[in-house]
């Protein structure tokens, strides 16, 4: 192989050409880094995707990339993003295309584990608080509803609320579990680091995750429903008490499923 050539930046360091095409690969994407600070700077839930950042970047820096990327392809990840602010795309799909053009660049997007932790470093909180937070305090309802019939309650699904002897008891939207899922596939990721899983073996532990994540919040919603129906009296604290419980109960679990994953996997 030849040599690159060198090229002497301003300060007098040397520079070789493919460090200098990154660089200004890199730079490509200055609007998405601006709307990332804007939009982690705004507070609320979305600020917690930055705290994965430092673990995405020290994964990076320890990771050992075999890939050799493609110029061509780079360049049509590049006109794909292009492409995003010509159609007036939302700015977290051009965040998404900007991720996976860099991942692809530095050689990360085969690896299972830094590519995860790298979307979730995007701003998803408010936008899956939005499109799954009634789908999924409708869920709790209807499976909450299912669970108290079959102990002989009647008990109706109305909207996100179950109604019982003229009473109503909503499933409001903190209690959709939004943020739990979040955490959830977080956490996921995690373990997929820790245990060293590939790709098939880690999309087996995010479905997982969603499922027992899902059925974890259904059953705290009809657990809950005795003290909010009055039909039992409990302490103030339970209400924390019950879902803390169960969200242990499901990290416990993952970490077990990861296990085995590992062990099968090395089997």
């Amino acid at each position: 192989m030849r040599p690159q050539p060198k090229i002497t930046s301003p300060q007098g360091l040397p520079m070789t050409k493919e460090t200098l095409v990154t660089a200004c690969i890199v730079l490509c994407f200055l609007p998405t880094y601006f709307w990332y600070v804007r939009r982690i700077g705004t507070g609320g839930e979305s600020g917690l995707s930055v705290l994965v950042l430092p673990c995405v970047l020290w994964l990076a820096s320890q990771a050992k990339t075999r890939a050799t990327p493609r110029e061509l392809l780079t360049m049509l990840g590049i006109c794909a993003y292009a492409l995003t602010w010509g159609l007036h795309l939302p700015a977290l799909i051009k965040a998404v295309v900007a991720i996976t053009v860099l991942l692809y660049r530095f050689g990360h997007l085969r690896n299972p584990s830094i590519t995860a932790l790298s979307y979730l470093t995007l701003p998803w909180l408010d936008s899956m608080q939005f499109f799954l937070g009634y789908p999924l305090r409708r869920v709790v309802a209807e499976v909450s509803a299912l669970g108290l019939q079959s102990v002989g309650l009647e008990v109706l699904v109305s909207g996100t609320g179950l109604a019982y002897q003229h009473q109503q008891v909503f499933v409001d939207p903190p209690c959709s579990g939004v943020r739990m899922l979040w955490v959830g596939i977080v956490l996921s990721a995690i373990l997929s680091v820790i245990f060293r899983l590939r790709w098939q073996r880690s999309l087996l532990l995010y479905s997982f995750a969603l499922f027992l994540l899902i059925v974890a919040n259904s059953v705290r919603g009809m657990t809950l429903f005795f003290p909010e129906a009055g039909l039992v009296h409990w302490p103030e604290w339970t209400h924390e008490g019950v879902g803390l419980l169960l969200y242990t109960l499901c990290v416990f679990a993952l970490i077990t499923i990861s296990q085995r994953l590992s062990h099968h996997a090395n089997a």
